[in-house]
């Protein structure tokens, strides 16, 4: 359930400034080179992805990626890793950053690996080379096995990494990328589903069905599949376009989640995983408050004048479903409940 608030606070003492220093969106966050391992959990599970799973420090705020809020559905018998790194396709991430040797050092027997890729695979241009991919094969055809390019085939790199993590006793899991928020009327284009049926400009085959690719996958080898790319598609189509993108995405662009939009996607992949049977033993049930944005800006404010801010308090799973909200103001602030009062 969402509750949307708006808060006006008056400021009766003389002239107060708070400075705006929240920093410009840049184009990757910082980033531990090795996450952190609980040394008395059971098992790992390893995130590989793109900046919509990447963790983000607060400055970043509110954007967030989906595999910073898995912890918080998962016990302390398994640490997770998030090794997911902004502007990484699957080709990119295997064979140009050494990121993937260095997770399978990391990898242990029983451990899990969490596969998300498909954004910047699609990347075009100068860009290919080191990132772009085909869903199956780059000469246009669709049998991902007899593809004679493999190092830009998605199919053929998605079949390098489960292999692999078997090979080191780990299991590994497939998930399709989130969608974009690309809206035709009420719903999100193939575009937005990663299902590209137009030719690229400078390009003589269109790139395909990058989610179909990778279910083909999944079936060939039997890995565990979660349909992110459906699962978010239901949930951006329901909120809409103007409250998905004042709720569900940053206001750069229409592929990076907020902190609400994340928990919502990490709460559908552990949900999709426990009704598979895979990691029971360690997916829990959470609570989760949200407020959208954390903070409130004020800048410069003058006695006497009011000023309306709004935010959106988004929550599920509480238990009470009912209860209060208690709004507070700080020394020097007077709080009012009606925008148009100074009471």
């Amino acid at each position: 359930s969402r509750v949307g608030v708006i808060l006006s606070l008056v400021l009766p003492t003389d002239k107060f400034c708070l400075t705006d220093n929240e920093p410009p969106i840049e184009p990757e966050p910082p980033v531990d080179p090795e996450p952190p391992v609980d040394p008395i959990a059971d098992i790992t599970i390893h995130m590989i992805g793109d900046s919509t799973m990447t963790e983000y420090d607060q400055s970043r705020k509110p954007q967030a990626g989906w595999g910073e809020q898995v912890p918080m559905f998962v016990s302390d018998k398994a640490t997770v890793r998030n090794w997911a790194r902004g502007g990484r396709s699957s080709r990119s991430f295997y064979y140009e950053d050494g990121l993937w040797n260095l997770v399978k050092e990391t990898i242990k027997t029983g451990d899990y690996l969490i596969i998300q890729f498909g954004h910047n695979d699609q990347k075009l241009g100068d860009a290919y080379e080191e990132f772009g991919t085909y869903a199956y094969c780059s000469d246009g055809t669709s049998n991902g096995e007899d593809c004679l390019d493999t190092e830009h085939s998605y199919y053929q790199i998605l079949k390098k990494y489960v292999k692999e993590a078997r090979d080191l006793g780990a299991v590994p899991i497939l998930m399709t990328p989130i969608v974009r928020k690309y809206f035709s009327g009420a719903s999100i284009r193939n575009s937005g589903l990663h299902d590209l049926e137009s030719v690229n400009t400078g390009e003589l085959f269109a790139r395909g069905n990058y989610p179909a690719a990778m279910k083909e996958v999944a079936v060939l080898l039997d890995v565990p599949m979660v349909d992110l790319t459906a699962q978010t598609k239901a949930i951006v189509e329901k909120y809409g376009d103007q409250a998905a993108t004042e709720s569900l995405y940053i206001s750069a662009d229409s592929t990076h989640p907020q902190v609400l939009f994340a928990t919502l996607i990490a709460k559908a992949a552990m949900k999709s995983l426990q009704q598979q049977e895979v990691l029971t033993d360690y997916i829990i049930e959470a609570t989760s408050f949200i407020s959208s944005p954390e903070t409130l800006q004020w800048n410069d404010r003058y006695v006497g004048v009011a000023n309306v801010k709004t935010l959106t308090l988004s929550a599920f799973d509480l238990s009470p479903n009912t209860g209060n909200l208690v709004a507070t103001a700080p020394d020097g602030f007077l709080l009012s409940n009606a925008p148009d009062s100074t009471n």
